[in-house]
């Protein structure tokens, strides 16, 4: 039995087109799939917050239009 464990992360910035692609069977087993995530984003400067995830072209926009307390 084989098991597609790629995923594609795509960049939430408005008419961009970016997409990051993460291969979950890489690395070590006794990390969850959200861990192995989380730090090939921070490999590939990619931002997240509530809103998304963006992409190193998309990440400083992000940051300066991410406002605590905004989205209530």
């Amino acid at each position: 039995m084989s098991r597609n464990l790629m995923i594609t992360i795509s960049c939430d910035s408005n008419d961009c087109f970016n997409t990051l692609s993460i291969d979950l069977s890489e690395g070590n087993w006794e990390d969850c799939a959200d861990i192995k995530i989380e730090r090939s984003l921070d490999e590939n400067s990619w931002y997240s917050n509530l809103d998304g995830d963006y992409c190193r072209n998309c990440a400083d926009g992000a940051r300066k239009n991410w406002r605590i307390g905004s989205h209530e």
